[in-house]
């Protein structure tokens, strides 16, 4: 008896996109490939349970996209504080506060 087959996390990914993408049911998938249907079930199923809870980082895929989203925020921010405080300076430095 063959040993298990180890497929890479690239692989997985793909299947399952291929699956939820797919235009021919998970049975025929499973046989173009040549992997039992359930592995695709099972796949599947942990590449959905993976968004709902942390990974090893400790944040889930929807609260990684959060922190990204917020990081580049701040950064927006940051730099409209910076330029404030740019403005500021030069009403400071003219005279009368005219240009």
């Amino acid at each position: 008896m063959p040993g298990k087959v180890r497929y890479s996390q690239e692989f997985k990914d793909r299947v399952v996109e291929l699956d939820r993408n797919r235009t021919v049911n998970q049975e025929q998938l499973a046989r173009e490939i040549g992997i039992p249907s359930k592995t695709i079930r099972r796949w599947k199923d942990r590449a959905s349970d993976a968004t709902k809870r942390p990974r090893r980082g400790g944040i889930n895929e929807t609260e990684r996209e959060e922190l990204e989203r917020l990081r580049r925020r701040m950064k927006e921010v940051e730099q409209i504080m910076q330029l404030h405080k740019d403005w500021h300076f030069l009403v400071q430095e003219v005279p009368d506060g005219r240009f």
